[in-house]
């Protein structure tokens, strides 16, 4: 099977049929350069040319393949020449085949990895948490720190209404630092790579303290997480009438009505140096150098305990324990004693 025989035999099969390249580029809808070519043995003709060439010119398409007339001597030989055309067809098909195989591999492997890399290098990269704290005279609630390896946004709501300034300061491995002074409320950013306020990885390893310092007290804050970007895939939520956990509406208990001291939703109460606090569905204890807070709304519990023989911090929510720092091997322990102690005495 020669590519030149093919060529002059499909010039002869036109020219005998007196059509032009013009005339047979027309009845096999394709342009006459392409005719030219294949005459010219410049294009091996495919499966499809050779099958529009058979109707055409009503030739077998082993004979287009041997380029030659069938006889009874070189019958088998037509035979055998197009047996080898459809093997070398099927092996370009198949070549084809495999090359794009490949590509499509490459290409989703490329997606994949560049995917995988986007999700790590963002995992956990965005934290929300909660904090309160508390000293002699003054109680601090309901603050917010955003956390991000951008940015981080840190803002007390309100200390007290006669507070008009306050310091804070942060500590790391011993080391103190003035980080703020000024009005309570005001939203304190700090930008990747200053570390002028929240030193992130400190703060997520739970080497950061910070205080807030008013009046010759010292207030430390103790941060519950609320939330951290570790899905992969976050659902949207259509409606959130039900689901949204709306802390302005929780009802005071009655017993905390006739046991603390309430001043509009906050109410206190001291008992042998144990500070407890409640507020919008959230209950604070303050123990000597342990704090509790527990979010009804949330139905969370966060615990915190820093002595000489080191620093415990964890949360549980329905009933999944997760240790932030230290031994937290009690606590679920910890946990069922502060239900029994606390929240039956005061809240039930």
């Amino acid at each position: 099977m020669k590519n030149e025989n093919i060529g002059a035999f499909l010039k002869k099969l036109r020219v005998d049929a007196n059509y032009t390249q013009k005339d047979l580029a027309e009845k096999m809808y394709v342009s006459s350069s392409k005719i030219t070519r294949l005459e010219n043995s410049q294009r091996m003709p495919s499966l499809d040319d050779l099958v529009l060439y058979a109707q055409i010119f009503q030739v077998s398409l082993d004979e287009i393949v041997a380029g030659e007339t069938r006889t009874n001597k070189n019958s088998q030989r037509l035979y055998t020449t197009f047996l080898i055309y459809l093997s070398q067809q099927n092996t370009r098909i198949k070549r084809f085949k495999v090359i794009c195989l490949f590509f499509l591999c490459f290409f989703f492997l490329l997606f994949l990895g560049m995917a995988t890399l986007y999700f790590f290098q963002n995992y956990k990269t965005i934290q929300v948490y909660h904090f309160s704290g508390s000293s002699e005279h003054y109680e601090v609630l309901d603050g917010l720190l955003v956390l991000t390896k951008d940015n981080s946004y840190f803002q007390i709501e309100e200390i007290a209404p006669e507070v008009k300034e306050i310091e804070i300061v942060t500590k790391i491995n011993d080391q103190e630092k003035k980080v703020y002074t000024g009005p309570p409320n005001s939203i304190i950013e700090d930008r990747y790579g200053y570390n002028a306020f929240i030193s992130y990885d400190d703060f997520i390893n739970g080497n950061q303290e910070i205080y807030v310092l008013l009046d010759q007290e010292r207030i430390e804050l103790h941060f519950t997480n609320a939330f951290t970007n570790d899905k992969f895939v976050y659902n949207r939520v259509e409606s959130i009438g039900d689901s949204v956990n709306d802390y302005s509406s929780f009802v005071i208990p009655d017993k905390v009505r006739q046991l603390f001291s309430c001043e509009g939703d906050i109410c206190s109460l001291e008992n042998n140096g144990i500070f407890l606090t409640f507020n919008l569905g959230v209950f604070y204890v303050q123990e000597q150098e342990k704090s509790y807070t527990y979010d009804l709304v949330q139905n969370s519990f966060s615990y915190q305990n820093k002595n000489k023989q080191g620093e415990v911090l964890f949360t549980i929510q329905n009933d999944n324990v997760e240790c932030v720092v230290g031994n937290c091997e009690n606590a679920l322990l910890i946990y069922n004693d502060f239900l029994e102690n606390y929240v039956k005495k005061y809240l039930e």
